[in-house]
């Protein structure tokens, strides 16, 4: 299976993180039209500019594209803003199986809290946009924000 890299809006690029090449993307939860269907739902305006605050970047996944692979490193979780996924896992000697069909406003990533591990793929059905959000900041986010942890524990 081929990996094809996620790739971040031009025109939104706040400053370059110095990591090889990865660039750091403007986000506002403030202003998305899509804030009462994911995690910041039910939060007030300061607590919503928080979490936008802690968002590393808003990015484009191309069809076919994955988030992230079966058994990669955990450090993010993908809110999707637009389009949808397959979450599927690999075996060996035996078809992927298909675990389920995230959309909009559904977070990735989550099964990976426990294990530090993806447990696995993430692949784009069409072009498709997710927030990333670094969870070791969403944690620090949660003693702050009480709220955001009971929003989060619900999903």
């Amino acid at each position: 299976m081929q990996v094809i890299p996620i790739v971040a809006f031009p025109d939104r690029i706040a400053k370059s993180s110095g990591l090889l090449g990865a660039t750091h993307v403007e986000h506002c939860c403030t202003d998305c039209s899509s804030r009462e269907h994911c995690l910041p739902a039910g939060l007030s305006q300061a607590d919503i500019a928080r979490l936008g605050g802690i968002m590393s970047s808003r990015r484009k996944v191309p069809r076919h594209a994955t988030v992230y692979q079966q058994g990669d490193r955990f450090d993010k979780l993908y809110e999707i803003k637009l389009g949808h996924f397959k979450k599927y896992h690999i075996a060996a000697n035996t078809p992927d199986r298909v675990i389920s069909f995230p959309l909009a406003g559904e977070l990735l990533g989550m099964e990976a809290i426990f294990t530090g591990r993806y447990a696995c793929c993430a692949q784009a059905l069409d072009d498709s946009e997710v927030c990333e959000i670094a969870f070791p900041s969403l944690e620090k986010l949660f003693a702050d924000i009480p709220a955001l942890l009971i929003i989060f524990i619900a999903l």
